[in-house]
């Protein structure tokens, strides 16, 4: 639980994000990050949140975090943990999708993701669940961003 909290950290510094970054065994750390957003307790879920935040705010860590193996289901998981009862584990899955939608590819995988929008737009409305203020604000946010960009025309 504190290497995830680690890992974010290093994330947020760009020297240090290179190198991470360029290790071999990367993909087994995304791979435990992953494990770990699916974790029973909240610790867990919350510091694999800060770390995959950590890593979408970067370019390089953007486009490792959407073209890893398990994208869809990091991403199908941040949806379920926007609701969780730990409200900092909340705010990180509300961050992490916003930091994904931060850059073109990110809006284009969350506007084509089956449940965020909708997920999104429920929490805006009420859903029967009470948000806190920082929460709301990052919902909207990423409900904002994602409404920028005109939908791709269809291939024919």
């Amino acid at each position: 639980m504190n290497a995830a909290f680690a890992v974010g950290r290093l994330l947020e510094r760009e020297d240090a994000r290179s190198k991470l970054l360029s290790m071999k065994n990367f993909k087994s750390t995304l791979t435990a990050l992953t494990k770990m957003l699916y974790n029973k307790e909240a610790g867990p879920r919350k510091n694999a949140c800060f770390a995959f935040s950590c890593l979408a705010n970067s370019k390089e860590g953007h486009d490792r975090l959407l073209g890893n193996v398990n994208s869809e289901l990091i991403l199908d998981q941040l949806v379920r943990l926007i609701t969780d009862t730990d409200d900092e584990t909340a705010w990180f899955a509300a961050v992490t999708l916003r930091s994904v939608g931060s850059q073109k590819e990110g809006v284009f995988r969350l506007r084509d993701h089956k449940s965020v929008h909708s997920v999104l737009k429920k929490l805006v409305r009420g859903g029967g669940v009470k948000l806190k203020t920082d929460l709301l604000t990052e919902v909207k946010m990423t409900l904002d961003i994602l409404g920028k960009l005109p939908k791709l025309p269809a291939l024919s």
